[in-house]
């Protein structure tokens, strides 16, 4: 019976791996694998992106997207402010780190506000999904690029009767 010489090599490899990874263990280093690969590669969370997503409605006997209407958001922490409007579909995106892409955002002092309604018929602030109050953001997203964060979806509901412009109550 001829013996291969292929053998001796793998105990020899079989060994070193595990005194490589007995080593790793002891000395608390944890196994890495590292792969060239692109689609595996993840940006660390400072260089992405941050944005907010969401949705604001007028609340009448049907509910109905609300184009145009201001939504603000604030940061506790750098009392920095970043607004932006609704398109048709009542959608809004505000980006929170585009102007400084390398400095990072913190999702947990940053809170959602509506600000103002532009149909005057529609525009009594409610604390739906914490709009009066200010909604503290929710992950929802989070791609090779950006983190997107989602909140509401808010809504304004129509005057009182008797009532021209809004009560601000």
């Amino acid at each position: 019976m001829e013996r291969s010489n292929a053998t001796p090599l793998f105990l020899l490899v079989l060994v070193a791996l595990s005194s490589l990874a007995q080593a790793e263990y002891k000395l608390g280093i944890p196994l890495q694998k590292y792969s060239h690969s692109s689609s595996q590669y993840e940006k660390p969370a400072a260089y992405k992106q941050v944005a907010i997503e969401g949705f604001v409605y007028c609340h009448g006997s049907q509910r109905k997207p609300l184009e145009g209407a201001a939504v603000g958001a604030v940061s506790s922490e750098s009392n920095r402010y970043v607004g932006a409007k609704t398109n048709s579909y009542g959608y809004f995106y505000i980006p929170l780190n585009y102007d400084r892409p390398k400095k990072p955002v913190n999702p947990k002092s940053w809170r959602v506000f509506l600000v103002s309604s532009p149909d005057q018929t529609c525009s009594v602030k409610t604390n739906t999904g914490n709009g009066k109050t200010g909604a503290f953001l929710a992950r929802s997203k989070s791609f090779s690029d950006r983190i997107l964060y989602t909140v509401g979806p808010f809504e304004f509901m129509p005057l009182p009767p008797g009532y021209t412009q809004s009560p601000n109550y």
